[in-house]
């Protein structure tokens, strides 16, 4: 009978939802330019791109919330119709300290949920606002009638910490269309990845219910992953290590070349370069004082981004039809010298891929990315450069679905964040794993593919 109320409240705000786009017209009213596009993609490559999105469409009592990851198509869409809205919106607000409670948990919205905590600088650098804290979840609530207020809300699960601001009454363009998207991926996600007790990850924990999950499984590649400095034989490859190093600098002439314990170090007066067979690349540049002026964290992440792009397109990593290579920010912290530095995860076809073990403790490398910026220049870089190849011949179906893995993590751990399909390197192989956060650690199982 439950279940039976739950959605029937459901169809119900559903038809309700349905009426209001009628009314407005939005589809007319939603038609996206060109330039819209293009901004969505400058904007989606903000510091502020989650690793994860909620949605709701409202209606339950503590909300029920459907789940999208990078690895989902819908991701795309909706998070920049939600930014869209952020961006608009949020520098138009006043933002006042509340409890957890007071959030809008039963009206339709967007989550843009971190798995680190976000500073003060990095929001209000991108979105033009002045809030103090730091948050780790933002939640976008459109207004879906002229009678409505949209909110903006920061809210950190961690302490508790919450701002709210409520904009003036009426449907803007931004509106609209974050409602249209909402409902097109809520209809397209019914029973997906849906959670009873509220939001993730704050409610993420025992005695969470379910409602039935309904969703197709994933589907992934099977492949490899070693140095991008090894041989077809996977034997070390000092003429790839040269050619690779020496786009670092603009004078080849001006180099010393050195063999040490750790690999090759390539240097000249102004940037150090150490190439390790087994895929490590360590990069120092030593900056002037003009060059070490001030940055906002949103310019510094950018920097950043923008090297990490430049250096994997020169390295060897294997271009392939069907496989997308990209890299995520995975945390950041900011220096008592001013500089920023960025930790990020690589994503295959938007799957995150994990570091060999062995390699991370002997590295002390706890991601596979690690990019400096100071003033307007990257001071340092440590990455994992590696050459991918992937089975495209062949989708590999996921046995398990997101709801079996978080039913059996739970009977042995207490969980602290949804189960992920990840990438985890072993012996140069990429082995699917589901993997969470728990109160004990991070644990993970192998994914079974069929």
């Amino acid at each position: 009978m439950n279940l039976r109320f739950q959605v029937t409240a459901v169809l119900l705000i559903l038809l309700a939802i349905v009426q209001l786009l009628w009314i407005f017209k939005m589809p007319q009213a939603l038609r996206r330019t060109s330039d819209s596009q293009e901004s969505s993609q400058t904007q989606n490559a903000g510091i502020l791109k989650p690793q994860q999105v909620f949605l709701t469409l409202g209606g339950q009592d503590s909300g029920s919330y459907a789940r999208l990851t990078f690895a989902e198509d819908s991701f795309e869409s909706l998070y920049g119709s939600a930014f869209d809205l952020l961006q608009t919106l949020a520098p138009q607000l006043t933002f006042e300290k509340h409890e957890a409670g007071d959030l809008p948990w039963q009206r339709a919205q967007v989550i843009l949920s971190y798995s680190y905590a976000v500073g003060r600088d990095a929001v209000n650098s991108q979105l033009g606002t002045d809030i103090d804290g730091s948050y780790n979840e933002i939640w976008i609530v459109p207004s879906l009638s002229e009678d409505q207020q949209a909110q903006i809300c920061f809210y950190n699960s961690y302490n508790g910490a919450c701002l709210i601001g409520t904009g003036s009454r009426g449907m803007t363009a931004q509106d609209r269309a974050l409602a249209q998207t909402l409902l097109e991926t809520g209809i397209d996600k019914d029973n997906r990845y849906v959670e009873m007790s509220g939001a993730f990850p704050d409610a993420f924990s025992e005695g969470m219910t379910f409602l039935p999950e309904v969703s197709q499984h994933e589907t992934m590649l099977r492949g490899s992953a070693v140095s991008a400095f090894l041989d077809d034989e996977k034997k070390e490859d000092p003429s790839r290590m040269d050619r690779y190093a020496m786009q670092f600098f603009r004078s080849p002439a001006t180099v010393t070349r050195q063999e040490v314990d750790q690999g090759i170090l390539y240097s000249n007066e102004k940037i150090s370069l150490l190439v390790d067979p087994e895929g490590r690349m360590e990069f120092v540049e030593t900056l002037t004082d003009e060059e070490k002026e001030s940055v906002t964290v949103d310019k510094a992440y950018r920097k950043a981004v923008s090297f990490l792009k430049e250096d994997m397109a020169r390295s060897e990593v294997s271009r392939q039809t069907g496989v997308y290579l990209s890299v995520d920010l995975a945390d950041y912290r900011e220096n008592k010298d001013g500089s920023y530095t960025f930790y990020f995860n690589y994503r295959i076809n938007g799957y995150r891929v994990r570091m060999e073990s062995s390699k991370a403790v002997l590295w002390d490398m706890d991601y596979p990315a690690a990019v400096t910026v100071q003033g307007q220049k990257v001071r340092s870089c440590q990455r994992l450069v590696l050459n991918v190849v992937m089975d495209t011949e062949k989708d590999y179906t996921v046995a398990e679905n997101w709801l079996d893995a978080a039913d059996w993590l739970s009977k042995k751990w207490t969980l602290t964040t949804p189960p992920e399909l990840v990438y985890y390197i072993s012996a140069g192989s990429l082995i699917p794993e589901w993997e969470a956060d728990t109160e004990q650690g991070r644990t993970w199982f192998s994914a079974s593919l069929q």
